[in-house]
């Protein structure tokens, strides 16, 4: 009796004891990206590695798969720290959700930075960190050699061809408001390569009849109208996982692609299938207009919330130091042994030639050029209004 009333104290005292551990940690709460691959493995590493340097703080991820729609979205999360999708980086200072931040407080230097990324600083005033890239390019088999060094969208219509069979059609994502919002947008800045004439036709009330023309030119090009389907929309990897196995001649998507078309080539394709080597993807600049390609993309950057001061400032400081630190990005680009790379795009030069990243994801050599050439922009209210874009598109438009 005696041992399990010593037990029960001294399990009661550990039990108080963590108890007071963790009632005396300060809570640091951040928003990150939701979608990228193998999201939840990489937010546990970073959680556990972040706590583990700094014991005094406890980190709560918060990860809103309603990231982009309206009154549920990142622009009314609560939280200290935010992962802002640039094109809601003016929304974010209108509302007053977030504060300037002290270039000297953080561990990156500006020359240091991908071109895009320098959207995060308005009047050299640093509005948020800088973390990563996105946009689309044109993957294909090396073997495939019509389709190097294609700079029109009627060069790829000619090599792919009209109504084409299974094996040699374009896989791409053509449906969805956000979806076909962001490459209407990428689809803008092919025909008009300049930033102030693109923010001209991001309304439906200017909406660009070029650019719809050669959107509309698209589904033609997919087998049996593949990117028109819902439900090949709505399944994950779904335009990767049939590239990876050589149903179809090219694949449109953003770098993080080539996690799905690897994790299918390591993990799934039989010999029989016909799988594309891995090590035989090219990647290069998707052509939507015949002007040739103007690389669009997105900016993801770490922004602090406006109400956050003293200590938590300082704490919220020290989380984004060590998100866009090397050991983190190391974290996030050198896959688990079994995993595919997730490809994602640092918003940082030096990861590009980083020989440990490259040792286990080669991609990014031909990946670092292609990102160089990525522009970007940011305004107030763009971001509902490429989806308006993109459900007009997606009902009236397309394959229409």
């Amino acid at each position: 009796m005696r041992n399990r009333i010593l037990v029960f104290a001294m399990s009661f005292m550990l039990l108080s004891i963590t108890a007071f551990a963790q009632s005396s940690r300060r809570q640091l709460t951040v928003s990150l990206y939701p979608f990228i691959p193998n999201a939840e493995k990489f937010y546990l590493k970073i959680e556990t590695l972040f706590e583990q340097q700094n014991p005094d703080i406890d980190l709560v991820i918060k990860l809103n798969v309603n990231y982009y729609e309206d009154n549920t979205g990142i622009l009314y999360e609560d939280a200290d720290v935010y992962e802002v999708d640039c094109i809601f980086l003016k929304d974010f200072i209108k509302k007053g959700k977030i504060q300037n931040l002290a270039n000297d407080n953080f561990l990156f230097k500006q020359d240091e930075l991908m071109p895009a990324a320098g959207i995060v600083f308005s009047e050299k005033k640093l509005l948020a960190v800088p973390h990563w890239l996105c946009g689309n390019f044109l993957f294909y088999n090396s073997s495939d050699s019509a389709m190097n060094n294609l700079t029109k969208l009627s060069e790829l219509e000619k090599v792919i061809g009209v109504n084409p069979s299974l094996k040699r059609g374009l896989l791409i994502d053509l449906k969805g408001k956000l979806t076909l919002g962001e490459l209407y947008a990428d689809a803008l800045f092919d025909q008009y390569k300049d930033i102030e004439l693109v923010k001209k036709h991001t309304s439906l009330a200017t909406i660009d009849k070029p650019t719809i023309d050669n959107l509309n030119r698209l589904p033609k090009m997919t087998y049996a109208d593949w990117g028109r389907v819902d439900d090949y929309h709505n399944k994950i990897g779904f335009y990767q996982k049939q590239f990876a196995k050589g149903n179809g001649r090219a694949f449109v998507g953003y770098s993080e692609s080539l996690y799905y078309i690897l994790d299918e080539l390591n993990n799934s394709c039989y010999k029989e299938e016909g799988c594309i080597p891995g090590n035989n993807i090219i990647i290069n600049e998707f052509p939507l207009s015949e002007k040739g390609s103007t690389p669009a993309g997105w900016i993801d950057a770490l922004a602090i919330d406006a109400k956050v001061k003293d200590q938590k400032l300082n704490d919220a400081t020290t989380f984004i130091n060590f998100l866009i630190s090397k050991e983190t990005y190391h974290l996030a680009l050198i896959p688990d042994y079994g995993d595919a790379p997730r490809y994602l795009l640092p918003a940082y030069k030096q990861f590009y030639t980083d020989v440990l990243v490259l040792q286990n994801a080669p991609c990014y050599k031909q990946l670092y050029s292609l990102a160089l050439k990525i522009i970007s922009f940011t305004a107030e209210g763009i971001s509902p209004e490429l989806r308006q874009i993109g459900k007009k598109l997606d009902k009236e438009y397309l394959g229409n």
